[in-house]
């Protein structure tokens, strides 16, 4: 059995969120904001990708902790690559609630404190060899109040799964499909 590797986006990851987004996510409220404009995107290499299905919003409030379904969002994605251009042999994905989910968050989030931590997992997969040294993943976030992707966070995949969880990852390409 393969392991699960996480590609995670979290406020709490191996690094400070830069002051700059800081600012920026001060006007959200993670108890007001509009669950239907919030959007995460992963910046990631080229040879990474998150594999259907898997991706998730994983949201901690207090001692509770809640999983919602994510989708992913190709004008998101679009809106993403705009604020911060991703750098050649890297992709951004980005990803919103899906409908289901969004009704889910809000029952949850409406028996909670204001102070939450948001993270977003999705299972991953090689779309191609992968280069050693670094995989370094960037994560991002946008509300209705930031109305642009802000970064979260930077950390290094390689160095938080291990060379084992990296080798183990399964191959995206499935015979007649295109994983791009």
């Amino acid at each position: 059995r393969l392991p699960t590797l996480l590609l995670v986006l979290a406020t709490a990851a191996c690094t400070a969120i830069p002051p700059a987004s800081q600012q920026a996510l001060r006007t959200t409220d993670p108890a007001t904001t509009d669950l239907a404009g919030l959007r995460a995107a992963v910046d990631m290499p080229d040879a990474l990708r998150p594999r259907p299905g898997t991706a998730r919003l994983a949201v901690q409030l207090g001692s509770r902790t809640g999983r919602f379904a994510l989708e992913e969002d190709e004008a998101a994605s679009r809106a993403a690559q705009q604020d911060a251009p991703p750098a050649p042999g890297r992709r951004i994905v980005a990803f919103r609630l899906t409908p289901a989910a969004r009704e889910e968050m809000e029952d949850f989030r409406r028996s909670a404190a204001r102070r939450m931590t948001i993270g977003i997992a999705a299972d991953a997969c090689r779309a191609g060899p992968i280069d050693a040294g670094p995989l370094i993943i960037g994560t991002w976030l946008s509300t209705a109040q930031t109305a642009r992707f802000v970064a979260l966070a930077q950390f290094d995949l390689r160095r938080l799964a291990g060379d084992a969880a990296i080798a183990a990852l399964p191959s995206c390409i499935t015979p007649g499909t295109d994983p791009a």
